[in-house]
């Protein structure tokens, strides 16, 4: 066996050993990590220390496998870096950023240990060394696109336009289908006034990433400083429709970071937007998964109750309202979802307790009183109902199903001109509601006489009900078409 030579100096691994100048031999050691000076473990920052009991007991014990990892190899950056991710994941951002910090020292020139450094000190309100390190790592030629697009976000943040700008300029001349990047640099060109520069990005957002909220919102406030405000107000209520859809994902390792979040949370929002796209058998898993992970997530059992009662199994609604209810017996939601189901299964008395009892956990949500109103539009009475619309439209004035509902009572009462008002705020999209306001915006418009408006509001209804391929609703419609032309013909065959 060779005796290690003490004199001897270390080899660079794939680099030849001569004995030349160290100049020579740190230019032939660059890049490499294992040719760097080692950091003295004084120099390094501790492992940060982590409590764990606040967590689910799936996430304790993935931080504990995580936190030995480290203790065991302190030295390993990516040992150091992984505990980082599970912390960031679940915004421990001081204890994230202990770690990258490490990470960082330990292997220097990582890129991934850099971007996720600057995304926890971004997140501390540290924003100043959060460009630093971007800057370091995009000067440095280590800057992926993700990145770069950070840093220009960071620096839109710190207010510094023009330098945003050039960066995502030269960005998206290399990653021309960069959803992040085209709406990150329409933010910078709307802030700095150029508005149409600013559509065009976002319009190519949309197409290269799919529904994204934030991008319908920005392209609607452009549109309403423009003066096109049907344009605005039809972007806006797509923002609304797809509130809390991301778009496709175009950052690799923020990615990685986000899949290790093993929360019910991220599970729950997910499943709301599923829900309110339609897609119910996609929110039940989401859902179904969050409570195997956390079999106390109130969240996930009331949202689970409401949307069980829709679908009529009315025994897995009442399993899980009785798990939420074990855990807080005074949670509106959860009677507001009972109310729901109540009514569901035809329990209209029933389903008003839950609703009044909504009222009184919570006076601030306008639900309960859409609910009780539309309980008594359904039982004829409509005085009541209204009173219970206006108090939802006091609380939140835009809400579409009490402006629907209010309109269309009050054409029944005959106040077609209010009932018009009312039915135009509800009007919407083509969803499955728009051609039932559109049929009472027709019967609002034909009491007052302007037969050209109803005709045009039942045309446009019939298109839109072709569309969802409800044929008993365009029936209804085609019969309330002809039954308009026959009567806007009588006068003039009776002249």
């Amino acid at each position: 066996m060779t005796r290690p030579n003490p004199t001897r100096r270390p080899r660079c691994p794939g680099v030849a050993y001569r004995p030349l100048l160290v100049a020579s031999l740190l230019a032939a050691c660059v890049g490499l990590t294992a040719c760097a000076p080692a950091v003295p473990d004084s120099e390094l920052p501790p492992l940060p220390r982590i409590d764990v009991t606040p967590f689910l007991p799936i996430i304790q014990d993935r931080l504990q496998e995580a936190q030995l990892a480290a203790q065991s190899s302190p030295r390993d950056a990516d040992a150091v870096g992984q505990l980082g991710m599970l912390l960031h994941a679940h915004d421990q951002w001081e204890g994230a950023e202990q770690a990258y910090r490490r990470a960082r020292l330990l292997a220097p020139r990582a890129p991934r240990w850099l971007y996720y450094h600057a995304l926890a000190l971004e997140a501390l309100g540290r924003v100043g060394d959060a460009i630093d390190v971007l800057r370091f790592a995009v000067d440095e030629g280590l800057a992926d696109t993700s990145m770069q697009i950070q840093l220009a976000m960071v620096l839109l943040e710190d207010n510094e336009l023009e330098p945003a700008r050039e960066l995502l300029t030269r960005t998206l001349a290399d990653a021309p289908d960069s959803g992040k990047g085209h709406f990150i640099l329409a933010r910078v060109l709307e802030q700095a006034g150029e508005l149409e520069p600013a559509r065009q990005h976002l319009e190519r957002t949309l197409v290269v990433s799919g529904h994204f909220s934030p991008a319908y919102y920005l392209l609607g406030q452009i549109y309403r400083q423009t003066g096109n405000e049907a344009q605005a107000q039809k972007m806006l209520e797509l923002s609304e429709q797809y509130r809390g859809v991301q778009g496709r994902d175009d950052d690799p390792l923020l990615a990685e970071v986000t899949k290790l979040n093993l929360s019910d949370l991220p599970l729950i929002a997910r499943a709301e937007v599923a829900a309110r796209l339609g897609r119910p058998a996609v929110a039940l898993d989401l859902l179904n998964e969050a409570v195997r992970r956390n079999p106390q997530s109130l969240a996930a059992h009331t949202t689970l109750v409401g949307l069980y009662g829709v679908r009529k199994q009315f025994d897995l609604a009442e399993k899980h309202y009785e798990a939420a209810r074990t855990i807080d017996p005074q949670n509106s939601k959860l009677q507001y979802n009972l109310g729901l189901v109540r009514l569901s299964q035809g329990r209209r008395e029933e389903a008003s307790e839950a609703f009044l009892r909504t009222i009184e956990l919570d006076a601030s949500d306008a639900n309960p009183h859409v609910q009780l109103g539309l309980i008594d539009t359904q039982s004829g009475r409509f005085d009541d109902a209204m009173t219970h619309y206006r108090r939802a439209l006091a609380i939140q004035p835009q809400d579409r199903q009490a402006n629907w509902l209010l309109g269309y009572v009050l054409v029944e009462r005959g106040e077609h001109a209010e009932a018009l008002e009312h039915l135009a705020l509800a009007r919407g999209l083509s969803d499955p509601v728009t051609p039932l306001v559109l049929e009472s915006m027709a019967r609002a418009y034909r009491g007052l006489g302007n037969v050209a408006a109803a005709r045009a509001a039942l045309e446009e209804a019939l298109k839109i009900a072709g569309t969802l391929n409800d044929a008993t609703l365009g029936q209804r419609l085609s019969t309330a078409l002809r039954e308009l032309e026959r009567s806007a013909r009588e006068p003039s065959d009776a002249r």
